[in-house]
């Protein structure tokens, strides 16, 4: 839930009139700082997903309390592909944010309809994941060549 906290003290910056390689290196330093709080956070999720679960839900859903981690991650590097996007906004090229959210959608259900038949929850998570990494890649890799 920090990711609004971030990307709105981004955002002058990256829309301010500064060359793309100061951009570039403010996302980075503020990608980074996101990244350490992120794994900070995500840390004792793990380990006390359990209590964590008991806390926000009844104990009708203790079999899946373990899921909690795994959106939390997949949730982190969603939003961490919104910092690097700002500067596709910035520069009016949201065109390769459309191909990253296709390309990341079609994974999705593909990968959803391979591993949910004989992975069930696991494998929705998996589908999960993979998306969003497929998508913070694409993203990350445009970012790197601009």
């Amino acid at each position: 839930m920090l990711h609004p906290i971030f990307l709105v003290s981004l955002t002058p910056f990256v829309y301010q009139d500064n060359e793309l390689t100061t951009k570039k290196g403010k996302i980075q330093k503020f990608a980074f700082a996101y990244i350490f709080v992120g794994v900070c956070l995500l840390l004792p999720l793990y380990f006390f997903y359990e209590e964590v679960g008991s806390l926000l839900l009844s104990q009708n859903y203790s079999e899946g309390f373990y899921i909690i981690f795994w959106i939390a991650n997949a949730y982190l590097i969603m939003t961490l592909t919104y910092l690097y996007e700002s500067i596709f906004y910035a520069e009016h090229n949201t065109r390769i944010i459309l191909f990253s959210n296709i390309a990341s959608a079609v994974a999705n259900i593909g990968f959803n309809f391979l591993l949910v038949p004989f992975f069930a929850i696991n494998g929705a998570i998996a589908a999960m994941l993979i998306s969003v990494t497929i998508r913070f890649s694409f993203i990350f890799y445009r970012f790197k060549k601009l």
